[in-house]
Formats: structure tokens, sequence, C-alpha cells
């Protein structure tokens, strides 16, 4: 018998793999198994399939969130307020700990056409009355959030082309799992029903 080399060895469990997702030429292979096997094919093929479409979902997010920022970077504008008193102190539960916050506080900033307006801005609890901090306002001149990024464009078409195809993957994934267990309980019963016929010539007890 000729020794294994390592060659041999490592090309083992590929073997293994293809016999499992290809077991025709096995002669020992049951229907069952033929199957499971083409069950996983059509799991790993649609898998290969699902990645393109999921990166094209992506790529249809990324186009709509960018044209919301866009959108948002056109319609809002940076500006800086000043506080008119000192920002109430952020509340917190967790005792003997100092949380700080944003808080609500009345503040005054410019608009784009020289006039100035007053209302309530987020600002932290810590700052002081004088205080001037970057705000955005919209069109209309009141307070808003800051416009999304380049990189909010990104994570959402990442994001999306990720779930998207982890979805599929999953019921996929359940689907093959689902199968694996019914052929595994037949092929465990006809193991039994196999077993029962030639137990009583080997042991030479008299079938039950």
């Amino acid at each position: 018998m000729m020794p294994m080399t390592n060659h041999t060895a490592a090309a083992l469990p590929h073997r293994r793999l293809a016999r499992r997702i290809w077991p025709y030429r096995n002669a020992m292979a049951r229907a069952a198994d033929r199957v499971e096997a083409a069950a996983l094919l059509i799991v790993v093929l649609l898998g290969l399939i699902m990645t393109p479409l999921a990166a094209a979902r992506g790529s249809e997010a990324y186009a709509n969130q960018r044209f919301v920022t866009e959108q948002q970077n056109r319609a809002r504008q940076a500006t800086t307020a000043v506080l008119l008193a000192d920002p109430p102190p952020f509340s917190t539960t967790s005792p003997g700990r100092v949380v700080h916050g944003k808080t609500a506080v009345g503040a005054r900033w410019s608009l784009p056409d020289g006039s100035s307006r007053v209302g309530p801005v987020l600002a932290d609890d810590w700052l002081r009355s004088g205080t001037r901090v970057p705000i955005w306002i919209d069109q209309t001149g009141n307070p808003v959030d800051a416009p999304a990024t380049s990189d909010t464009a990104i994570v959402a078409g990442l994001r999306t082309a990720l779930i998207w195809w982890l979805a599929v993957m999953v019921v996929l994934a359940a689907g093959y799992a689902a199968l694996h267990l019914l052929l595994s309980r037949s092929r465990a019963a006809g193991w039994h029903r196999e077993w029962a016929s030639v137990e009583p010539a080997w042991t030479g007890r008299a079938a039950s």
C-alpha cells in the first residue's frame, strides 16, 4: 500500500465535499442522498445568483439616498446661533454619575436675508449664555438636523444589499435544513427496516 502524501491528504476533504454535493457516481447513494445533494446544489447556485441581485438593490438604495443627500444639502444652510440663556441641566437616572446631554434653550441666529430669528435650539447642557453654537436651518429659517453626507448613501447601499442577501440566504438555509431533517429521518427509518431484516441472520435470533 502506497503511503498517503500531503497532497492526497489535503485533497480528501474536497473529495468528500464533492461526493456530498454530487453523489450520483456513488453506487451506495440512495434517492434521499441524491435529493439532498440536488437541494444543496440549488441553494449554492441561488446564493451565487442572489449576489448580483443584492448588489443591484444596494445600488438602487445608494442612488435614492444620494438624491436625498443632494436635496438636503441644497435646502439646508449652516449658521451660528447665540444662546440667550444657560441650558437647563440634563436629567439622568444614574445616581452618582455626571451625565451630559443636549437640551432645548432659547437662541438667536441670523437668516440669509440679514434678519435674525429667536427660537429654541439644542445645545449641550454645560454651555452658558452667550455661547455660539453651529446649527443648520432650512429654507424657512427654522433649525433642522444636519444634512446627510456622502457616507450616508454608501452605508445605505451596503446595508440594503447585505440585508437583502442575508434574508434570501436565511430562507434558503432554513428550507435546506428542514429538508435535511426530513431526509435524515427517512434514512434512519430505512436503515432500521433493513437492519431488522438482516439482524436475525447475523445474530441467530428470530425476527420479532
